[in-house]
C-alpha cells in the first residue's frame, strides 16, 4: 500500500548483503552499501500530480545505489556487458525516477515524515544535500566475481545539469504525460 509523504525503510535484507560482498572479498562495492539504508521505498506524488514510487537498493547520505546482479554466460567483455546493459534495460531512466523519488524523500525528511527506526542525524544530513548521485553496482556472479559501478550524476561539478541526465529526465516525464 502506496503511504503519500513518507518513507518506508527496513534494514532486515542488509546483512546478507553485506555478508556476501565480505565474503566474496570485493572491497570496492562495500562502501556503497554501508552507513546507510536498505531497501528503502518512497511514495510520493509528482509535480504533474501522478503517484510514483521508487525503489531504492541502498541510501546514502549524499547517494543512492542499485546493485545489479548478473551471470556472464557469453564471456562477453565487462564494459561491453554493462554498457549494453545500461543501454538495452534504460538505466539512465531509472536513475532519473530514483532520483526524483530521492528528492522527494529528502523533502519528507526535512519535514520529519519518515517510517522505520532511523538515525535522526542521519536524517537531519540527508535532507540537507542538494546534488546526490546515483550509482549502479554491478556484480558478476560465478567463480571469479567482478564489481562494476557506474555513476549517474545530475550536474557536472559546474552545477549544469549533465546531458544524459537531462535527457532521461525529459523522457521520464514525457513517457509519463502519456
Amino acid at each position: 500500500k502506496m503511504t503519500e509523504g513518507k518513507i518506508e525503510i527496513s534494514p532486515a535484507a542488509m546483512k546478507g548483503l553485506k555478508t556476501a560482498m565480505k565474503v566474496m572479498e570485493i572491497t570496492q562495492a562495500i562502501e556503497f552499501f554501508q552507513d546507510g539504508y536498505p531497501q528503502v521505498a518512497i511514495f510520493f506524488t509528482d509535480k504533474s500530480g501522478v503517484r510514483r514510487k521508487c525503489l531504492v537498493d541502498y541510501i546514502k547520505n549524499s547517494f543512492g545505489t542499485d546493485l545489479k546482479t548478473y551471470v556472464n554466460t557469453n564471456a562477453i567483455p565487462t564494459e561491453t556487458f554493462v554498457g549494453n546493459y545500461v543501454a538495452n534495460f534504460r538505466s539512465d531512466w531509472q536513475a532519473a525516477i530514483d532520483l526524483d523519488g530521492i528528492a522527494a524523500g529528502r523533502n519528507f525528511a526535512g519535514k520529519g515524515k519518515v517510517l522505520g527506526e532511523v538515525d535522526q542525524s542521519w536524517i537531519e544530513q540527508f535532507s540537507l544535500v542538494t546534488a546526490p548521485k546515483f550509482f549502479f553496482v554491478f556484480l558478476e556472479r560465478g567463480a571469479a566475481p567482478h564489481v562494476t559501478i557506474k555513476s549517474f550524476d545530475q550536474f557536472d561539478t559546474d552545477g549544469t545539469p549533465h546531458e544524459y541526465s537531462r535527457q532521461a529526465t525529459f523522457d521520464v516525464g514525457r513517457a509519463i504525460k502519456r
